[in-house]
């Protein structure tokens, strides 16, 4: 493998399994109050409706970069959360040979250079697809359902996962229930 392709089996980034475990990891990175500046995508998008989309799938992690800090996610296989800070560096490829890019801000624009007032971890009480990668859940009285980022427009950005893709979006606050 190339030391600058992406492998989920070699990132060092934290698998977290656990709601509380993955509370804990987002306070730590103490991303309440500062602004998403760029999104990147590792890899292709599979699901994307062009330039006013606000949904995308994909199957490797999104880089959200701060001022001070770049955060990797990936939420590709129900119930586990790998979580990286710093790890990737931006010339890195996918699996695919394709170099990460800036694609997801197309669909994602609204939230960029907003400040993140709050995050959400939703919960489920059952998990349906789990073990894509590997790693078996223990049986929990909850699981990690979603990741919401909430801004100080009031839209919000959502993470999840779905098989062994990872589900992204955005909605407005003019959109929100």
């Amino acid at each position: 493998m190339n030391k600058n392709e992406f492998s989920v089996k070699n990132w060092p980034a934290t698998i977290i399994t656990s709601v509380q475990e993955l509370v804990g990891k987002l306070e730590v990175l103490n991303l309440k109050g500062k602004s998403i500046k760029q999104i990147w995508n590792i890899g292709l998008i599979f699901d994307y409706d062009g330039e006013q989309a606000k949904f995308a799938e994909l199957d490797e992690p999104i880089v959200m970069i701060f001022d001070d800090i770049r955060v990797e996610i990936l939420y590709s296989d129900g119930g586990t959360v790998r979580i990286g800070d710093n790890r990737l560096p931006l010339d890195i490829k996918s699996y695919q040979g394709i170099l990460c890019r800036r694609d997801i801000e197309k669909c994602l624009s609204e939230i960029l250079n907003k400040k993140i007032i709050e995050i959400f971890v939703m919960t489920a009480n059952e998990c349906e697809f789990t073990g894509a990668f590997g790693f078996e859940l223990p049986n929990q009285d909850e699981y990690i359902d979603e990741i919401v980022f909430k801004f100080e427009s009031g839209a919000t950005l959502h993470i999840s996962a779905w098989y062994d893709f990872m589900r992204i979006w955005v909605v407005s606050k003019e959109d929100a229930v």
